[in-house]
């Protein structure tokens, strides 16, 4: 696919964080190639940045417009979330929050849980307790992993890893008069909000708890009435592929730390060879608490 001058330039101008700047110019093209062109132009670029300025919420898109302007204020990079796993048996990832993405609400409890699971594994020395239970020499797939995301859409996948932490966004729908704009619709990937003549209407069965509806809504009319996470555990991506179950959902920031400690405890219980899966096959799920 080629591109024109004006494109590409608009293109570095993008208000998104840098991880996303290679699939903003697949977004683009893909744009062109909807339209049967060839080349894209400053129009599909807008297009895509349109998508995703409806993505990252508007708030968090004029920072980011901000950042590229010279312009106060700015996403805040979170210093806290970089720290260096290269040397260590155990790796903590978390999604593009680190490049201020998310709320400072949002942004706070991950920092919060991040800090948690380092402190608790340093504290309880995990490192001797992973080199243990390899039973081959050590390596990249003796690793424990641990994936935190601010929301389901789970940029960093947690379903493959040891423990995964999910945000979870619970939307409410207030009294506030509904302008039938149509944007939360638009922005449902789930299909799980249609419009009624009072407003919205959430299908609580397809909701995956994502938070684009409330960021995209202009007045107010659906909110985000609880914050919280699920916790899940046993995920591997190496030698025996498994997807992490989930241990609790709703939970706050501490009962998180409450269960990676339960986790902790639980792998000191086993021998060579063992995996947190293993683990919680043989003492269920029901021993994290």
């Amino acid at each position: 696919m080629e591109w024109n001058k004006e494109a590409n330039e608009r293109h570095h101008q993008m208000p998104i964080p840098p991880n996303v700047s290679i699939f903003a110019r697949k977004q683009a093209e893909k744009c062109a190639r909807s339209k049967g062109m060839n080349c894209v132009t400053v129009k599909e670029v807008r297009e895509a940045e349109e998508a995703y300025a409806d993505f990252f919420g508007r708030e968090k898109t004029e920072e980011m417009k901000n950042m590229v302007e010279g312009k106060e204020p700015v996403p805040q990079m979170v210093e806290d979330l970089f720290l260096d796993f290269s040397e260590s048996l155990y790796t903590i990832k978390v999604c593009p929050v680190k490049y201020g993405s998310q709320s400072k609400e949002v942004t706070d409890d991950i920092v919060f849980i991040f800090k948690g699971v380092h402190k608790i594994f340093e504290s309880e020395n995990v490192e001797h307790n992973i080199a243990d239970l390899s039973r081959i020499p050590l390596c990249q797939s003796s690793r424990f992993n641990v994936v935190i995301t601010g929301c389901s859409n789970c940029c960093e996948s947690p379903f493959f890893s040891d423990v995964g932490i999910i945000g979870q966004h619970l939307p409410e729908v207030t009294e506030v008069k509904c302008l039938q704009c149509k944007k939360c619709v638009g922005v449902c990937y789930e299909d799980a909000i249609t419009l009624g003549d009072d407003g919205p209407l959430i299908n609580r069965e397809r909701c995956i708890h994502c938070e684009f509806c409330a960021k995209t809504c202009p007045h107010g009319k659906i909110v985000i009435g609880k914050r919280s996470f699920k916790i899940l555990a046993g995920g591997r991506d190496y030698r025996h592929p498994a997807i992490a179950k989930t241990v609790r959902e709703f939970i706050n920031k501490e009962e998180v730390l409450k269960i990676v400690q339960n986790i902790v405890s639980l792998l000191k219980k086993g021998k060579a060879g063992d995996t947190l899966g293993s683990l919680l096959e043989k003492h269920g799920i029901d021993a994290l608490g």
